[in-house]
């Protein structure tokens, strides 16, 4: 079983840290994604040098489909020469709502980042040197989103550690997507 750590505050999204994409759960993990009435996109990028020329550096944004499944699980799975993953944002946004493109996007995470509004319903962030994925999610969540939470065992009794929000520093999503408050 995975460790549970939540970090709270009054406002902006909250987030959980969890290992959910490890070899171990990702196919089980990606399941129980798809199993949820969502869209799912995601990106992402690596600045390091350290990577194998085989190997994509960046993914702009992507909305996740049957046809590139295997190339999502295996953004997953990659390894730098250092032994640290990619960077990937993946965004589960309300069925049937407007694409998540490059030319919305900073305004649409912004909305979800500053005042939990918008499409966006669930972030999940895999920094390339964590542990864990870093899950944000608005204080009022709609029922697939509570949905998939329960399915990664993410309840208020599996929390194990618990602190303020601004103790994730660089990882917070305010941080990681160049966002200031308004």
């Amino acid at each position: 079983m995975h460790i549970l750590v939540e970090y709270t505050r009054d406002q902006g999204p909250v987030c959980y840290g969890i290992s959910l994409f490890d070899q171990y759960s990702l196919s089980d993990s990606i399941s129980k994604m798809l199993s949820i009435n969502i869209d799912w996109y995601w990106m992402t990028y690596t600045s390091r040098e350290a990577w194998p020329d085989n190997i994509s550096a960046i993914r702009t944004i992507t909305k996740l489909n049957s046809e590139n499944l295997d190339v999502f699980s295996n953004d997953f799975l990659e390894r730098g020469l250092d032994g640290y993953g990619k960077f990937i944002a993946v965004f589960g946004l309300n069925k049937n709502s407007e694409s998540l493109n490059e030319d919305c996007f900073q305004d649409t995470i912004e909305k979800f980042a500053i005042y939990e509004q918008g499409p966006i319903q669930i972030v999940v962030i895999q920094l390339g040197d964590s542990p864990y994925e870093h899950v944000f999610i608005p204080h009022v969540i709609g029922e697939p989103t509570k949905r998939l939470l329960e399915l990664w065992e993410i309840t208020p009794e599996k929390i194990e550690k618990k602190y303020k929000y601004n103790r994730l520093k660089l990882a917070k999503l305010e941080s990681i997507f160049n966002i200031s408050s308004k």
